[in-house]
């Protein structure tokens, strides 16, 4: 059997599409989940992060931001890449639709 190559998507085009969508693994099954690219306010401006509305492990929540490059928040929890703060994020403002 050959298995379809998927390509690397990276933050930028995530937040130019709006949404992306994952498998996650929640309650012991694995599940394709919807991301929607929202957008949080501070003072030194605005910078994307992807939302879920459900309540996800935090582990998972980690695993995702690392691999998406972006922050993601759930009900339960906030995560940002390892290393990086709101302020890596301000530029992508310019694709904000």
């Amino acid at each position: 059997m050959e298995e379809e190559k998927k390509k690397a998507v990276s933050g930028e085009e995530i937040v130019k599409l709006g949404s992306f969508k994952t498998r996650i693994k929640r309650a012991g099954m694995i599940q394709q989940l919807t991301l929607t690219v929202m957008w949080e306010k501070t003072n030194t401006g605005e910078y994307p992060y992807l939302f879920l509305d459900k309540i996800v492990p935090v582990g998972e929540l980690a695993k995702i931001a690392q691999k998406l490059s972006l922050p993601v928040k759930a009900k339960n929890a906030f995560a940002f890449p390892v290393g990086k703060s709101s302020k890596d994020f301000m530029g992508y403002s310019k694709w904000k639709k």
